[in-house]
């Protein structure tokens, strides 16, 4: 009987135990949050006092301290303000916000706008949230005084994570005025991206001094791109990346270099483009088209069904000898699909067009032609197809023999897609070498026997390019 009694107290004293080891844990990861009101605060200099307050963020369960102090910057203590320091107390259950208040020195020197910091740490049951530092600015009122306020904080803080990024839109006004105060300061922001769409996000407009990194991140917060340097010597950061899926994308924007922070601004900004823009490089045609480049599946040139894009042709970018064009048209099931090239008067081009399926791959059996109408006649290429999917048609447009640099703008065609909601009955036509059709679905004519026409059943992939 004593030994069952002397057990039971040892297994409520070990259930007590480790239910105080539980519930100390929990509050340990759930420790309430101390910050300051304001990050950037401005009063006169005939205001006698200037006042912030400290704020908890949830109820404390335990007594919580954190200490303050100001320091100098191009106010001094004992002619700007008066130095304070001191202990913040919140009780158990206490929220209520705490002030701190720093006397300001009416002086009689006529002077610009001077600023001094104030900052809270050391927290004892609590942690630091932002903003934790503050920037007071003090204007003069006397005779003959300039307001030049110095920039400390910027307007977008507190974005000092994935969760605090501060939000913006492609092809919207830059944000401008950033600094990187307090030091080690690192900036987030995230705009909303669409599939297929390219995206150049920069810096710019940096202030003498500063370094950006640029780091980019897609939706699940993984990084995509990194930049430091533009060009050699030129500090500003730039990533251009086209987007694979729709939903968020951010960017972390960091300052190498060790300068003193205040005032030192610098602006973000992120364009959109459809396809990539890419410069040749010296020694190569400078006409290229406006799909250009679009040489692989990656950067396939968009097209929607009922669109021409006029003035293409078959100037190679990027150090490449040769130019084979790739096309992405968004297909559904039951659509009739129709691609040409149409070869304008004086043009030299004489098209080869292949259409691959959702994955980049030729179609079984084979969709391609040569020439419209054999014999000379039509240099143009026309392929048709019975969509059975939802997802991409890659149309493949090369020419059929390549032509030399310095007659490659020379080669100009236009290409148009067309669809149609229900399959047409094409009228059989014995000059074409190819007609549409295929997916393994839908009625097709018979094509009268012709003879062979001579094409490349695959365009040579273009050679290795150096991004």
């Amino acid at each position: 009987m004593i030994l069952m009694s002397f057990a039971i107290v040892l297994i409520a004293a070990f259930a007590f135990l480790r239910l105080t080891h539980l519930t100390n844990s929990l509050q340990a990861q759930t420790l309430p949050v101390l910050r300051l009101s304001n990050s950037n605060l401005t009063v006169a200099e005939s205001v006698g006092t200037a006042t912030l307050n400290v704020t908890v963020d949830s109820s404390p369960t335990t007594v919580i301290t954190v200490s303050y102090a100001t320091a100098n910057g191009t106010a001094v203590s004992g002619s700007d303000y008066v130095q304070t320091t001191g202990v913040i107390t919140f009780g158990v259950n206490d929220t209520s916000p705490k002030q701190i208040t720093i006397p300001i020195i009416d002086d009689t020197a006529a002077e610009d706008t001077q600023s001094f910091l104030l900052q809270i740490f050391n927290p004892v049951s609590a942690t630091l949230g932002t903003p934790s530092v503050a920037a007071i600015n003090i204007t003069d009122n006397d005779s003959g005084a300039t307001a030049t306020p110095q920039i400390f904080a910027d307007a977008q803080e507190p974005n000092n994570s994935f969760n605090e990024a501060a939000e913006t839109a492609a092809d919207a006004a830059d944000l401008c005025n950033l600094t990187f105060y307090p030091p080690g300061d690192q900036d987030y922001f995230r705009w909303w991206g669409k599939a297929g769409i390219t995206y150049i996000v920069t810096t710019s407009d940096l202030a003498a001094g500063l370094d950006t990194v640029l780091d980019v991140y897609n939706s699940n917060q993984s990084l995509i791109a990194s930049n430091d340097d533009v060009s050699a010597g030129i500090f500003r950061s730039e990533v251009r990346f086209t987007a694979g899926s729709d939903g968020y994308y951010y960017a972390r924007v960091t300052n190498k270099t060790p300068i003193d922070p205040v005032n030192k601004r610098y602006c973000f900004g992120v364009e959109s483009s459809v396809q990539p823009t890419s410069t040749p490089p010296p020694g190569f045609p400078a006409a290229a088209d406006d799909c250009e480049f679009n040489s692989t599946i990656g950067t396939a040139c968009l097209i929607v069904a009922g669109e021409t894009k006029a003035s293409l042709n078959f100037v190679p970018t990027l150090g490449s000898s040769q130019d084979t064009d790739i096309f992405k048209m968004w297909v559904k099931p039951g659509i009739f699909y129709s691609c040409e090239t149409v070869i304008p008067a004086g043009s030299a081009a004489d098209t080869n067009m292949i259409f691959w399926d959702n994955n980049g791959n030729p179609f079984n059996p084979w969709l391609g032609n040569d020439d419209k109408i054999p014999g000379g006649l039509d240099f143009g290429s026309k392929v048709s197809y019975l969509a059975t999917y939802t997802g991409w048609l890659f149309v493949v447009v090369g020419p059929v023999n390549v032509p030399p640099l310095d007659e490659a703008p020379q080669h100009e065609y236009g290409l148009t897609c067309l669809g149609l909601e229900s399959t047409p009955t094409p009228t059989p036509s014995p000059t074409s070498a190819f007609t549409g059709g295929g997916g393994g679905t839908g009625t097709f004519p018979t094509i009268t026997p012709q003879p062979t026409v001579a094409f490349p059943t695959a365009f040579p992939p273009p050679p290795p390019q150096d991004f």
